[in-house]
C-alpha cells in the first residue's frame, strides 16, 4: 500500500463512493484507507424517531470516532418531535457539521425544536427544509429559524405551504447567504420574494433555482431576478404554465454575469421563445444552457422551430434533458445532428444523475425513499 500516495487512494476511493460495501471493505484495508472510507460512509447520516437510539449509542461509545467524519445530518420527522430536540440538547455542538436537512411529512415542527437547531448546528452553511404540511404557520416559522443560521450560504426550501401567512418583516436573511432553490407553491413564493425585496441592502445571490413558476408569481419573480441581476451566475426555471409563452418577453432583465442556465417548461411556446429571452439577459455567451422538453411538447409542433430557437442561442454547453422514452432520445438527436449550434450537444434522460436541472436528485431523491419505504428500516441502513 505505501506505493500509492494519499491522494492516488483518496481519488480512488472516491469513485467508488456510491458502492457502500466496497467502501466498508476499503476501511478495513489499512489506517491510509480507513478515514477517506469512513468519511465516505459516515459524512451523510439520515435520522428519525426510529433509529435515532442507534446513533446515540455509537455517539456515547468512548471508542467511537465517527463523530468528526458527520458533515451533513438529515432529520426525518412523520409525528412528535421530541426526540429531534433531546438529540441536539445531549449532543451539541455538533462542529463538523456544514449541511442540515429537515424532512416533516405531515407533521409540524415544535418552536423548541426550531430554536436550538442554529445552537446545535453553528456551522451548518446549506440549510434544506421539506414538508408535506399545508400549515398556513409552518412556513414562516421555517423562514424565522433559517434566518438565525450566521454562516448560511445556501437555502433550498420544497412545499406546499397554501395560504401561508406573512413572514416578520423585521427578520433577515442570513448575509452570507449566495444560493436560493425554492420548490413552494404560488402562494408561499410570493410571500417569501416579497419579503427578500423589503431586504436593503439585497442578498447577493448568485445562484438562484425557482420551480413551479405560474402566472401567479411570475411578475414577483421577474421583480426579484432584476433586483439581483447584477450578481447571478446560475439560474433555474421551471414555467408550469401553458399561459407562460409571454413569459419570456416579460421576464427579460439584463443579467450580465449570467454563465449557466437551466429552462424547464411545460408549454412548447416559451421553449420556442427561449433565444429571444436568453438574448435579452446575457449578454456575454453561456458556459451551460440546460433545457428540459417533455416529449408531449415535441409532439405538439415540429423540430424545424426548436433548431432555430438553439442555433440563436449561444453556449459553450447545451443539454437537452428529454424523458425516458425509447425513441425521443435518438430522435433528438438525429434531427439536430446537423444544427448550427454554437456549443456542444448533450443529450440526457432526465433521470440521470449529475445534469445541471439536477433538481430531482438533489431534492427528491431521499424524500420519496422516507415516503416509499418504512421510515426506521431505510433510515437504519445509513448508520
Amino acid at each position: 500500500m505505501d506505493t500509492l500516495s494519499a491522494e492516488l487512494v483518496d481519488a480512488i476511493i472516491h469513485k467508488i463512493s456510491f458502492d457502500r460495501p466496497t467502501l466498508i471493505a476499503c476501511s478495513l484495508v489499512c489506517k491510509q484507507w480507513l478515514w477517506t472510507s469512513r468519511h465516505h460512509l459516515f459524512s451523510a447520516i439520515d435520522v428519525s424517531a426510529a433509529n435515532v437510539g442507534i446513533l446515540k449509542t455509537l455517539i456515547q461509545s468512548s471508542a467511537c470516532t465517527l463523530r468528526p467524519a458527520i458533515q451533513m445530518l438529515s432529520f426525518h420527522v412523520s409525528e412528535n418531535d421530541s426526540w429531534v430536540r433531546i438529540f441536539c440538547t445531549n449532543f451539541a455542538p455538533f462542529l463538523s457539521i456544514t449541511s442540515l436537512a429537515v424532512f416533516l411529512y405531515g407533521a409540524d415542527m415544535s418552536q423548541p425544536t426550531l430554536s436550538i437547531l442554529p445552537t446545535a448546528f453553528p456551522h451548518v452553511k446549506h440549510f434544506d427544509v421539506f414538508s408535506t404540511t399545508p400549515s398556513r404557520t409552518l412556513f414562516r416559522k421555517q423562514v424565522a429559524t433559517v434566518c438565525t443560521f450566521n454562516s448560511l450560504q445556501t437555502i433550498v426550501l420544497h412545499g406546499d405551504h397554501f395560504g401561508s401567512s406573512p413572514i416578520d418583516v423585521s427578520l433577515r436573511i442570513p448575509s452570507h447567504v449566495q444560493s436560493l432553490k425554492l420548490d413552494l407553491s404560488p402562494s408561499a413564493l410570493i410571500i417569501f420574494v416579497r419579503w427578500l425585496l423589503l431586504h436593503s441592502p439585497m442578498p447577493s445571490i448568485a445562484t438562484l433555482h425557482v420551480f413551479n413558476v405560474n402566472d401567479e408569481c411570475f411578475r414577483t419573480v421577474s421583480q426579484f431576478m432584476r433586483a439581483c441581476s447584477k450578481t447571478l451566475t446560475d439560474l433555474s426555471l421551471g414555467l408550469q404554465r401553458p399561459y407562460l409563452a409571454r413569459f419570456t418577453v416579460e421576464l427579460g432583465p439584463t443579467i450580465p454575469l449570467l454563465r449557466r442556465f437551466c429552462y424547464c417548461t411545460n408549454t412548447m411556446d416559451a421553449v420556442l421563445n427561449m433565444a429571444n429571452m436568453i438574448s435579452a439577459m446575457c449578454p456575454a455567451p453561456l458556459e451551460q444552457l440546460t433545457l428540459r422538453v417533455p416529449i408531449e411538447c415535441m409532439r405538439q409542433k415540429g423540430w424545424v422551430e426548436l433548431q432555430a430557437s438553439l442555433n440563436a442561442v449561444k453556449a459553450s454547453e447545451i443539454i437537452m434533458v428529454v424523458d425516458d422514452h425509447p425513441n425521443y432520445e435518438v430522435a433528438l438527436r438525429k434531427k439536430l445532428s446537423h444544427s448550427n449550434l454554437s456549443g456542444t450537444l448533450f443529450v440526457i434522460s432526465h433521470t440521470s444523475s449529475g445534469i445541471a436541472f439536477g433538481y430531482s436528485e438533489e431534492t427528491f431523491a431521499l424524500f420519496k425513499r422516507f415516503i416509499r419505504r418504512d421510515h426506521g428500516r431505510s433510515v437504519s441502513k445509513h448508520i
